[in-house]
């Protein structure tokens, strides 16, 4: 488990560098307004390729889990699928540039995004099969890969006088391709021919329907406060609430790595429960010690902080930020102990618990986004985790006193949850708040 752990950070502390480099270059140069258009695209960028996947990640992981020959069987349709979307998300985007569907937003804009969900849709298929064999190293040499070649993207148009919100978005789009093919290639998809293959499609398709449902609530919580705000407020807006995001999401970098790491270890674990609840109390341990001490951080250095990378112009993102350390600390705890529910297989409670921390977000952004904007968003956002985070530690904890819990339900429609595009390191001007 420790050499998952570190190969996994090794993963984060490269996207977290790409973070930094590449939020500061754009913040900078393209200020408040265009880093607002940026945000929003790759947003929608890592949103849009979990709602189209369907269950198809998550049945895709459990059968390779279980059974790693029957790769051979699904292998084609994973390659054959996202390529299908692409094309499809393409030309609707050509269609809504043609026609003025998009509002302000320009052709290339459009052609970038649409790019931006093909790449990390067909990612999402490679990762399945990377995280059912636990190949952490493969994942983090892929993410080591993008977030460098990235920042020399990035670095490049800057130096070149060159940097534009188009061009950062095609940055980060060859950069999230090369991520995906890298880690097609290690989990041996790139062998397989392209031809439409319906049967396994068929096979897969509605499987692990509990598990996708929790995986776009989680989504659509992470994602709303962005979307939102841009409803009522403007692109600058997005930008600045975007920056106090960041920061205050940099220590779920590490969280998320030894979430991830413990979601491996759960599912591998005879379902007995005690060593995965050990495992998991181990983890919460260690997440509590990290956020700590990531908000005294942020407390006493934030400002400085958020002015080093950003610029003066994001001071006013410092007391956004101490709004948002309520959300830091029940995103954590929600995290890891997700982790133990999807390596045991999901239950109504955990997809029950995020409906309702969803609700409770959008309802107090409605009402308090209009009047207060990014305030009125990171007071909605706290409030929500804070619910979700406490909910699922007291679940938990219940569960963990009993002398032998439940065995893990078999995998039906209950399967593990794949980690989101956000997981992997999309490496987007800030941090994900979710792979």
């Amino acid at each position: 488990m420790g050499r998952n752990f570190v190969l996994f950070w090794i993963g984060q502390f490269a996207n977290f560098a790409a973070s930094v480099v590449v939020g500061a270059l754009l913040a900078r140069h393209l200020g408040k307004a265009g880093l607002g258009v940026y945000v929003l695209v790759s947003t929608a960028g890592t949103t849009i390729p979990v709602l189209i996947s369907f269950s198809l990640t998550h049945a895709l992981l459990c059968h390779v889990g279980r059974d790693k020959s029957s790769l051979d069987r699904y292998a084609g349709a994973a390659v054959t699928y996202p390529l299908v979307w692409a094309a499809a998300l393409n030309l609707a985007a050509l269609g809504a540039w043609r026609w003025q569907l998009a509002g302000d937003l320009s052709g290339p804009v459009l052609i970038g995004g649409a790019n931006l969900v093909a790449v990390q849709h067909f990612g999402l298929f490679a990762l399945a099969v990377l995280m059912a064999s636990e190949d952490f190293a493969a994942l983090s040499m892929a993410t080591v890969a993008s977030s460098l070649l990235h920042i020399l993207l990035v670095g490049l148009l800057w130096a070149c006088h060159a940097l534009t919100v188009e061009r950062a978005l095609a940055a980060l789009c060859a950069a999230m391709a090369v991520k995906a093919v890298l880690m097609a290639s290690a989990a041996r998809l790139l062998q397989w021919p392209i031809r439409l293959e319906l049967r396994p499609l068929r096979d897969l398709l509605g499987v692990g329907t509990r598990a996708h449902a929790h995986t776009v609530l989680q989504l659509l919580l992470e994602s709303s406060g962005i979307f939102l705000l841009r409803a009522f407020k403007t692109d600058a807006d997005v930008g600045l609430y975007s920056r106090a995001r960041w920061l205050a999401d940099v220590p779920l970098l590490a969280v998320r790595g030894a979430s991830t790491v413990l979601w491996s270890r759960v599912a591998a674990t005879p379902a007995s429960g005690r060593q995965q609840v050990a495992d998991t109390v181990k983890t919460l341990r260690l997440a509590s010690v990290m956020v700590l001490a990531a908000c005294l951080g942020i407390f006493a250095a934030g400002r400085q902080v958020l002015v080093l990378i950003n610029g003066s112009q994001y001071a006013d993102a410092y007391p956004i930020v101490l709004v948002l350390l309520p959300s830091l600390v029940g995103a954590a705890y929600w995290q890891v102990i997700t982790s133990y529910f999807a390596g045991r297989g999901y239950n109504l409670f955990m997809i029950g618990a995020i409906a309702v921390a969803l609700g409770v977000s959008i309802v107090l952004q409605v009402a308090l986004t209009p009047r207060h904007g990014s305030w009125g968003t990171a007071v909605s956002s706290s409030l929500a985790y804070v619910f979700l985070g406490a909910a699922v530690t007291a679940t938990f904890f219940r569960e963990a006193r009993r002398r032998e819990p439940t065995d893990r339900p078999e995998y039906s429609d209950d399967l593990p949850a794949t980690p989101t595009s956000e997981e992997w390191g999309e490496g987007r001007a800030e941090p994900p708040r979710g792979l």
